[in-house]
């Protein structure tokens, strides 16, 4: 699996997460998708390479802007791997 962190700013309560989390669920059914406007990120976890693009794209359909992203190997940790 593959996690990408969106470094995004804008985002001020609880509902603009859920806004962006709605957004980007609309392009395809990413395994995880979670959104934190205490730690300006929004995370999408998926099984197989996404258009990065689109998802960006999705995040400033919202109003909000996309500083930075970084791609990374997810290991799930805990009892059920």
């Amino acid at each position: 699996m593959i996690k990408y962190v969106f470094e995004v700013t804008g985002m001020m309560c609880c509902n603009c997460e859920k806004h962006v989390v709605e957004e980007i669920k609309k392009l395809y059914k990413f395994d995880k998708v979670v959104a934190s406007h205490v730690e300006k990120t929004v995370t999408v976890t998926a099984k197989k390479e996404i258009d990065v693009q689109a998802v960006e794209n999705a995040i400033k359909n919202r109003g909000y802007n996309v500083l930075s992203v970084k791609k990374e190997e997810f290991v799930k940790k805990g009892l059920f791997r």
